[in-house]
């Protein structure tokens, strides 16, 4: 019960952060660059709470792991000299996130056979901590 209704709050930020637009990478006229990169921050933000939840609890995201904004965050990271250094993190997050995003995809292929490996790597390891 709980869980749905989280989910329910979830979907309608994200729908309302959508209708907002948010992650526009595009300023609108008349729009300050301060603003322009608030707005493409609370969008990351975002991104990462849909997909940490949709991880987290094996749920689908509402938000595209393959979304142009969070593709696009490391250059709009280095885009802005008013970005603050905090957003490298963001930055970190959204991309780790991202890849979470994309084995999950992997992982849910139809007819996907997981094979155990043991490469050569990982048996020199084992040998040297014996």
């Amino acid at each position: 019960m709980f869980e749905d209704d989280d989910l329910s709050a979830n979907q309608r930020k994200y729908r309302l952060a959508q209708e907002l637009d948010l992650g526009n990478v595009n300023p609108e006229p008349g729009m300050s660059e301060s603003e322009h990169l608030n707005r493409i921050r609370t969008w990351l933000n975002c991104y990462c709470v849909d997909w940490s939840h949709a991880t987290q609890f094996g749920k689908p995201a509402m938000i595209s792991v393959d979304d142009f904004t969070a593709r696009s965050c490391r250059e709009w990271y280095r885009s802005s000299s008013c970005n603050l250094a905090i957003d490298v993190h963001l930055v970190a997050y959204v991309e780790m996130l991202r890849t979470m995003g994309h084995f999950k995809k992997e992982m849910a292929r139809p007819g996907l056979r997981i094979v155990r490996t043991y490469t050569q790597c990982t048996i020199t390891i084992v040998l040297k901590g014996l």
